[in-house]
């Protein structure tokens, strides 16, 4: 009994020895690395490179994004050979440490997302505000055909994507906002360019000099005669009544769609430009009362021959007609498909003061329009 009694004793304090022994050598082990999966660190990384992913223009940041991705699939790879390791021997400190690592990658990947974002949307809010400024009405870009309601089939792209962009801007998708309102941007300048170069004829000395020649041999002719004539000037969108060599009425006139530019053939909606006379008078018809001119004369034919010989219109086109200076007119539009159109209490004035055979100068612009325009207004 004694000798059992020893041996007991001797295996109790051999126990107590280990323990301490056991115990600090689980804390050293457990100390000395990562044991549990980092559960959190997963789910956090899966979130931030989700948002990197689908983020506003995070397309733009695709390949920064796919070396993230490799990383972190690389990392996820660690996790699970480490999974299937003995329970003792399972270390997760060097993945942690990776996963860290494209974690903090990830995060800086979401704030340039993010700044880029802010980037886009005050761009896409400063383009909106000066399209918004320059397809308003009276936008004062000191162009000359600004104060005019010109339509194009750029004007009208312009018009659409303006309004898209307003629209994706209001649903804070900025990327695409901006890419409307630069779209719109395109449209708008090309519609602005071919306003440039069909108005410049306007401002061209060798045209400016030919109508101010063709306006004053009208006036200086019923000056001469003491007979009515009628001078129409597209730019001022004037009709003129002349008597006895000074203004006796203007009137406002609307004229075709393509106004600004010359005549060349059926269907264009422009005004021709030359030197008519009244062929008949129509005391009725789809807009009133109506002074039918003799469109298209000799010189329009000439010049419609050297168009088709040029190859700048068909060989097919025909020259049109039936121009007239009639009533219906519309408030600041010009709707007509070349046709002079005033006011139906203008026209029926003019009317009776027109004949037939009655001189009319239609021309582009004319010093002596721009001189009697506001005493013209008052004029009996």
């Amino acid at each position: 009994m004694v000798v059992s009694r020893k041996r007991w004793i001797r295996y109790f304090l051999v126990c107590a020895l280990a323990l301490p022994i056991l115990v600090g050598a689980y804390l050293i082990w457990k100390l000395s690395g990562a044991r549990a999966r980092p559960w959190h660190l997963e789910a956090c990384l899966g979130s931030v490179l989700a948002e990197c992913r689908t983020g506003p223009g995070a397309y733009l940041f695709r390949k920064e994004y796919k070396g993230l991705e490799a990383r972190a699939e690389e990392a996820n790879l660690s996790l699970f050979v480490i999974d299937h390791k003995f329970w003792l021997q399972r270390d997760y400190s060097p993945t942690l440490s990776s996963m860290l690592s494209v974690l903090l990658d990830a995060q800086i990947l979401k704030l340039k997302i993010g700044q880029r974002e802010n980037e886009q949307q005050k761009k896409a809010k400063a383009f909106i505000a000066i399209l918004r400024q320059e397809l308003g009405s009276g936008n004062g870009n000191a162009k000359l055909w600004s104060q005019f309601n010109l339509r194009s089939i750029d004007q009208n792209r312009a018009r659409s994507y303006l309004q898209q962009a307003q629209f994706l801007d209001a649903q804070t998708e900025y990327e695409s906002a901006l890419t409307n309102a630069l779209r719109a941007w395109s449209s708008w300048q090309q519609h602005s360019q071919s306003s440039d170069l069909e108005f410049a004829r306007f401002q061209d000395p060798g045209l400016r000099s030919k109508w101010d020649k063709q306006a004053a041999e009208l006036v200086a002719w019923t000056k001469k005669t003491g007979r009515r004539a009628i001078l129409i000037d597209k730019l001022g969108h004037r009709c003129i009544l002349l008597n006895k060599g000074k203004v006796e009425k203007s009137y406002v006139a609307n004229l075709g769609r393509n106004w600004q530019r010359q005549k060349a053939q059926e269907r264009d909606a422009s005004t021709p430009e030359g030197e008519y006379n009244i062929k008949s008078m129509k005391p009725s018809g789809k807009y009133g009362k109506a002074l039918l001119l003799d469109y298209p004369n000799g010189a329009d034919r000439q010049r419609f021959t050297a168009l088709k010989r040029q190859g700048a219109i068909s060989s097919s086109a025909r020259i049109g007609g039936n121009i007239e200076i009639h009533g219906g007119g519309r408030s600041d539009s010009d709707w007509t498909e070349g046709c002079v159109s005033l006011d139906d209490r203008d026209m029926a004035e003019l009317y009776l003061r027109a004949y037939t055979g009655m001189p009319v100068s239609i021309v582009g612009s004319s010093s002596f329009t721009r001189s009697v325009r506001g005493e013209a207004d008052e004029a009996d």
